[in-house]
């Protein structure tokens, strides 16, 4: 897998990469705690950490979305059709299951946001990365790659949201190499909020960068670019979150849900002057009972 490489140490760094990306293009965005963490699913984490052998992915993923369509009506009324493979990861991806399924943005300052927070912290430091994939591009080589499989497929799926589509490109005999989109049609609140896409590998057998890396040519290598940031000291990190939270963007607004406003309040322990300075404005002007 061939990418770019670009280093940030504050806000100003930062914006001036995102600045530079070429604005005529589609980019997307993924944060990450550790600059050494790979591109994988949670799939592939788990099959790799408890030593399932590479052929008996498929099977083994199958079995699981087939496991969970099973029982997820006991926890839910709201479930997708049987016959929806795309939404039933989807859930299973919001919920915690692995899946095959990256989670991407197409905000940068999200993408951010999730990187800082879970940033690797060793003393006053840390250290996290964002990659940035120019998805118009990615999209389009894979398109042209696997032409008449697509033009096929779209005669049954113009949207490419359903079945035909999985099964054409995702659960193909013999496995494609490829990553491409696999979005469901009905999105979750915090898909649309975090203005969240899913990426996919095509082949289970090998992994998400090996699938990558069989699209990408010689000189594709400028489609990719990761950021690796290193907050020297805690006031960088500060600035950061308080200018993302300026933004409205914060784990309360990512995360609807008490769940998310609770684990907000974390993230308030770096920005004391929001925490202690609003309620105090707020009730003033009123007299004590």
């Amino acid at each position: 897998m061939k990418f770019k490489r670009e280093n940030a140490a504050n806000w100003s760094d930062l914006t001036k990469i995102y600045e530079k990306l070429d604005s005529s293009r589609t980019w997307i965005f993924r944060g990450i705690g550790d600059p050494s963490y790979r591109l994988e699913s949670s799939f592939e984490r788990a099959a790799k950490g408890f030593g399932l052998e590479n052929s008996d992915r498929p099977k083994m993923e199958k079995a699981l979305v087939r496991y969970f369509t099973r029982q997820a009506q006991h926890f839910s009324a709201d479930v997708p059709k049987d016959d929806d493979p795309i939404e039933w990861r989807a859930i299973m991806q919001h919920h915690g299951a692995p899946t095959r399924l990256l989670d991407w943005t197409f905000s940068f300052f999200v993408a951010l946001y999730f990187a800082i927070e879970s940033g690797t912290v060793k003393g006053p430091k840390t250290t996290c990365a964002l990659w940035c994939l120019d998805q118009h591009w990615l999209l389009e080589k894979v398109e042209r790659r696997f032409e008449s499989r697509f033009a096929a497929t779209l005669k049954l799926d113009p949207l490419l949201k359903k079945t035909p589509f999985f099964k054409s490109i995702f659960d193909a005999s013999p496995p494609l190499n490829l990553v491409y989109s696999l979005n469901p049609h009905r999105l979750n609140p915090r898909l649309a909020i975090q203005q969240g896409l899913f990426l996919a590998a095509g082949n289970l057998e090998k992994s998400f960068e090996q699938n990558f890396a069989a699209v990408q040519g010689a000189s594709d290598a400028n489609r990719v670019l990761k950021i690796t940031i290193r907050l020297n000291n805690l006031d960088e990190k500060k600035d950061i979150l308080r200018r993302l939270h300026r933004m409205n963007i914060n784990r309360a607004t990512l995360f609807p849900g008490l769940d998310g406003f609770a684990q907000w309040l974390k993230s308030l322990v770096a920005m004391q002057d929001v925490l202690l300075g609003r309620y105090p404005l707020v009730c003033k002007n009123l007299k004590s009972v």
